[in-house]
Order: C-alpha cells, then sequence, then structure tokens
C-alpha cells in the first residue's frame, strides 16, 4: 500500500510542475512576440520537460522495476524522447538540419513551433492527472482489475506460445505481403500483434538464461536470422524493437543495470547508424525500378543495403554529403502540429473520422472491405499535394483540430485514466512472471510508445479496444479449461 501511495504521488507531483509549465508557456504567448524569446523558450521547455519526467520515470522504476513493462511508466519516457527530446533539433540542429526543416513543405516559424510545444504541454498535463486519478482507491477500478487477472502459464509454455504466434503472423502473413510474395491485405492490429516475434525473442533469452542450454542455443541460433530478415523490412523502428525485447528479457532475468544502459547505448547507435542505409536501400529500390520498396523482393532488399557499402555508388556519396540529422528530425512533430492548427484557424476541415463507421469491420467477416487510406496519406496530400507518402501529427494537434481545446482536455484526461487501469492490470502479473499477460503489455505499451504519434482513429481509437478484447478472451478461454477439468473429475 506504501508503494502504490508513492506512486501516486509521483503522479501528482509530475501533474503539478506540468501544469506550472504549461501556466509559464501560456503566459510567454500571451506577453511576446519576439521570435528570439520563442526560440529561447523552444529551448527552455523541452529541456525542463525532460528533466520532469526524466526524475519521475527514475523515482517510478526503483520504488517498481515492474512498471517498465506499463503504458504509465512508457508514456512519460516516450513523451520525453519526442516532445522533450525531438522539439529541441528546431534550435540545436546543425545548418544543414535547420535549412532543412526550413525548406519542408510544413515549415513552422519560432512561434508556431512554441505554441505547437504549448499544445503538446496541456495535452500531456491532462494525461498524467489522468494517471494520477487512476492510481488513488476507487472500488469500481479496483473490482475491474480484480476482475481481470489471475490467469497463469508458465514462462516457457508463454514462450513458444507467443513466439510461435508473432513468426507466423510476420513471417507468413507480414513479410510475404509487404515483399510482393502473396497478394493479400493485411490488417492494422495484426502489424501490431507481429510484434510478438520480437517479444517471444526477448521472452525465449529469459527463459535461456534462466534454464540454459537448448534454449539458449535455440536464441543463439533463431535471433540473429530473425533480425537479419528484420533489417530487410527497411524499417529502423522494426529492428529497434526486435533489440529492445532481448534486452528487456535480460534485465528480467538478470537485473543488472550495468549491461542493460551499454545494451541501450548500443541500440541507438545502430538506430542512428542505420539512418543513412535504410535511406540509400530504399532510394536504391526506387531508383532500379523494382516497384518501389513495398513490393520488392528480399533478394532486392538485401542488394539495395548491400549497395551502400559500394564506394563507387552515387546514391551513398549524395546521402553522405546531406549532412541533416534526419534521425532527429523523425523525433519532432512541431511543425506538423503546427500545420494542423493552423488549418483548425483556417476553418480547414479535418476528415480522418470519416471511415469511422467502417474501420472496426474485421476483414474475415468483410473479406471485400475496401483498402481504407490512413490519415496520415490523407494529411500528407492536403499539405503537399502529392500522395505517395504519409505524415502523422500527434494525438494532442489530432484532437485540437477535431474537437477544439475542450475536446483535447476532455479526451486526454480518460486517456489518463486507462493507462493507469491497464497498468494496474499488467504490472501484478508480470511481477509474478506470468507471460500470458504479454500480449496485452504490448498493446499497451505501443500506444504508449508509438500510438499517441499518430491520429486519434489509428493511434487510440482502434488500439484500446485489443487491449480488453484480449483480456476477456484469455479469461474465457481459462475459465472454459477450469469448467472442462471440473467436468472430468
Amino acid at each position: 500500500m506504501e508503494r502504490a501511495n508513492d506512486i501516486k504521488a509521483i503522479y501528482g507531483g509530475t501533474a503539478l510542475m506540468l501544469l506550472l509549465l504549461t501556466v509559464t508557456c501560456l503566459s510567454v504567448s500571451q506577453f511576446f512576440t519576439s521570435d528570439g524569446v520563442f526560440e529561447t523558450m523552444t529551448f527552455i521547455v523541452p529541456i525542463t520537460l525532460i528533466a520532469i519526467l526524466g526524475i519521475a520515470s527514475i523515482k517510478l522504476v526503483s520504488i517498481e522495476p515492474a512498471l517498465t513493462w506499463s503504458p504509465a511508466l512508457l508514456f512519460l519516457i516516450s513523451t520525453a524522447a519526442f516532445h522533450g527530446f525531438g522539439p529541441l533539433v528546431n534550435v540545436l540542429g546543425n545548418p544543414i538540419t535547420l535549412e532543412y526543416l526550413a525548406r519542408r513543405p510544413i515549415y513552422a516559424s519560432p512561434p508556431e513551433v512554441f505554441d505547437a510545444i504549448t499544445l503538446s504541454l496541456i495535452g500531456i498535463c491532462c494525461v498524467v492527472f489522468g494517471l494520477f486519478l487512476s492510481l488513488g482507491k476507487n472500488p469500481k477500478i479496483g473490482a475491474f482489475v480484480d476482475s481481470t487477472q489471475g490467469f497463469f502459464i508458465r514462462p516457457e509454455s508463454a514462450t513458444i506460445a507467443i513466439l510461435g504466434s508473432g513468426l507466423f503472423l510476420r513471417y507468413i502473413l507480414m513479410f510475404p505481403s509487404d515483399w510482393g510474395i502473396v497478394s493479400i491485405t493485411i490488417p492494422g492490429f495484426i502489424r501490431t500483434l507481429s510484434t510478438l516475434s520480437d517479444v517471444g525473442f526477448g521472452l525465449l533469452l529469459f527463459v535461456a538464461l534462466r534454464r540454459g542450454q537448448w534454449w539458449m542455443l535455440l536464441f543463439a541460433v533463431a535471433w540473429p536470422i530473425h533480425f537479419g530478415l528484420t533489417i530487410l523490412a527497411l524499417s529502423k523502428n522494426l529492428m529497434v524493437t526486435a533489440m529492445i525485447f532481448p534486452i528487456m528479457g535480460y534485465y528480467i532475468a538478470q537485473r543488472k543495470s550495468g549491461p542493460v544502459a551499454l545494451m541501450t547505448l548500443a541500440v541507438v547507435s545502430i538506430y542512428v547508424f542505420s539512418q543513412p542505409i535504410v535511406a540509400n536501400a530504399r532510394l536504391e529500390l526506387r531508383v532500379d525500378g523494382m516497384g518501389g520498396e513495398i513490393v520488392a523482393g528480399p533478394i532486392a532488399r538485401a542488394q539495395a543495403v548491400a549497395s551502400y557499402f559500394d564506394e563507387n555508388n552515387q546514391s551513398v556519396a549524395k546521402i553522405k554529403r546531406f549532412d541533416a540529422q534526419l534521425w532527429w528530425t523523425r523525433l519532432n512533430y512541431t511543425a506538423q502540429q503546427a500545420t494542423a492548427m493552423r488549418f483548425k484557424a483556417d476553418g480547414v476541415e479535418s476528415k480522418s473520422l470519416n471511415q469511422i463507421g467502417i474501420i472496426f469491420i474485421p476483414r474475415i467477416i468483410w473479406p471485400d472491405k475496401p483498402v481504407l487510406r490512413g490519415p496520415g496519406q490523407d494529411f500528407y496530400f492536403l499539405v503537399t499535394g502529392r500522395d505517395n507518402n504519409r505524415m502523422s501529427i500527434t494525438l494532442y494537434a489530432d484532437l485540437l483540430w477535431q474537437f477544439g481545446w475542450i475536446g483535447l482536455i476532455l479526451i486526454c484526461i480518460p486517456l489518463g485514466l486507462v493507462f493507469g487501469v491497464m497498468s494496474r492490470i499488467i504490472v501484478p502479473e508480470l511481477k509474478v512472471l506470468n507471460f500470458i499477460y504479454i500480449p496485452a503489455a504490448l498493446i499497451g505499451m505501443n500506444i504508449a510508445l508509438i500510438d499517441l504519434n499518430k491520429f486519434f482513429i489509428n493511434g487510440v481509437l482502434t488500439s484500446i479496444p485489443m487491449f480488453f478484447i484480449y483480456l476477456y478472451t484469455i479469461q474465457f478461454f481459462t475459465q472454459r479449461t477450469e469448467h472442462e477439468e471440473l467436468a472430468v473429475r
């Protein structure tokens, strides 16, 4: 009980500090007009945000290490990265990076960048306040959490089930579709659940470190193959995910922070180093007329990756000369947010919710369901007039665009409540190594780390139901098994 009170106090203090920072930003916007002031604040505010969330995260992990699986903690870490470190590129990027940002079709002036930071702060503050509320002694929340817990499965069995399911989704469905080997449309939730392959390897390493021998041999043979094929996906996010979950498995098994810190540093280095390699591979696949990266097969992809190390490759020379810090700009959404805020002020209507009537109908029920355009593709077309890419604007900007400031507040506070409920369900189960809850944890982690940078409809509205559907699915099968055992007796 004392731990719970300490955790609640941390979120309460964090919400208060964020509220003070938000009020400061609103005051600056009200009383100052100089670009120099806004540029200075664009440095000070993200640094302060990183400090607030970083201190809170360290305190939370020291109280309860199992929170590393929870959206309650991962939301703070993700926010520090995308809304703290990311916006700093607007003032700390090298000259080529700043020129690149200025020439993009979504350029934002210093006041607009600062307004976008303030927008994010308002949403972040509301989510943290919702987390604070969810961690109190609420009988209804407590009863709901109790009703979704207690279904146990051994780590070895969970590892086999999760790894097998993830490999099937990734290598039998997703990659063959993306690489043009088979002609099928993969639903978004299948793509999300294919991350179970990476989770499975994390669990496999955990079991290997606990059991040794054949488990370790299996990991040592299978994971490098998995990582090599993941490189061919030409997705830095998939590469990072493939490395992060084994690190988490190592930490759960060994509880050693030093090696984890070194491995995390290695992951960051690989992410930065892979930026030009992936950019060159994508360029090669387009230039060579292979049909683009979406339909290029594994051999073509491997050749495109290898071409980066060809000294005579002119594309590589061009990429190396272009010294913009694109890895950093990918963490920065202020220009997209500012553009959405500009659309809101100009009366431009967002159409991202127009597909809500059919998006929840599974393709297995409606085989001829049309392939839906993502809201990011619509936004990119609205900004550039082109249809060959997509662009995210973050949940906060989309909520403002759709529902205004009141809607932003009224949705972000309940979102924090949901994160709190998810965490209260997940953490106690994973503390006792009940890995049947790993897929639920994955969904919550995905929302907290990635989906908040999307739109309301494809980031939150379609993801949260999957969490609770999974909980009641395992509850149904567990209770059914118990009833069958009683019948046999």
